[in-house]
């Protein structure tokens, strides 16, 4: 069984903590996503603080039945990423913060991911596209 929590930290950025059973980290992906993460030593109820980028896969491609959410995390959040897919920006909230990161970026396509706990199901949608320039119209 594995359970997620999407939380806000200190400094209003998003996480993502993960515990996770013995014998599901046997699994090749989950591999790959623990030796990104990194180890929660206190003594807490999550083991994990992996980076935001695995959520959708992991919850796409696990079963729902093995995998839960728990039912205080945010529900909604936004995202967008740079031009190669090196680095992803999380928020709760589309702040002046975030959309001065997202012009120094080159202004990508922002998403809006809003979770359904109780369906298990999410929803992706673009929210800011990327202004798009018309050479051809300027006189």
């Amino acid at each position: 069984m594995i359970t997620l929590k999407i939380e806000e930290n200190k400094r209003k950025h998003v996480i993502l903590k993960m515990k996770i059973a013995e014998k599901d980290k046997s699994n090749l992906f989950i591999k790959r996503v623990l030796y990104e993460s990194e180890e929660i030593k206190s003594g807490k109820t999550y083991e994990y603080k992996v980076p935001m980028r695995y959520f959708l896969p992991l919850y796409k491609n696990l079963s729902k039945t093995s995998v839960k959410i728990h039912k205080n995390s945010i529900t909604s959040f936004y995202e967008f990423s740079d031009e190669y897919d090196e680095d992803f920006y999380y928020s709760q909230k589309a702040t002046a913060k975030f959309m001065k990161t997202w012009r120094a970026v080159g202004c990508p396509n922002v998403y809006k991911i809003s979770l359904n706990i109780s369906e298990k199901s999410f929803d992706k949608r673009v929210v800011f596209k990327k202004p798009r320039v018309d050479i051809d119209r300027i006189y």
